[in-house]
């Protein structure tokens, strides 16, 4: 667990050298192979060669994952931190 934030995420794996790293975003880093980079075109890539490997479908892998439950992003408007100050 670490800051969100594709500049936090590449600081710490520079850190901890994962094999990957990723967030809720979408940022993804693969650093074993691609320099601790992170592109969506290769994540892309990758994720199609693993269901070619697997002969899944896509709907079929994403069935396999475990479920967890993800709060929104709460951002409220300066204007209404103003009045709930005053």
């Amino acid at each position: 667990m670490w800051r969100t934030g594709h500049s936090f995420l590449k600081k710490k794996n520079q850190a901890v050298k994962a094999a990957f790293i990723g967030e809720l975003s979408g940022h993804f880093f693969f650093s074993a192979d691609f320099y601790n980079h992170d592109d969506g075109f290769y994540s892309t890539l990758r994720l199609l060669h693993y269901l070619a490997e697997t002969n899944q479908s896509l709907s079929e892998a994403i069935a396999k994952l475990p479920q967890y439950i993800s709060s929104p992003e709460i951002k409220l408007a300066a204007r209404m931190i103003k009045k709930l100050v005053l």
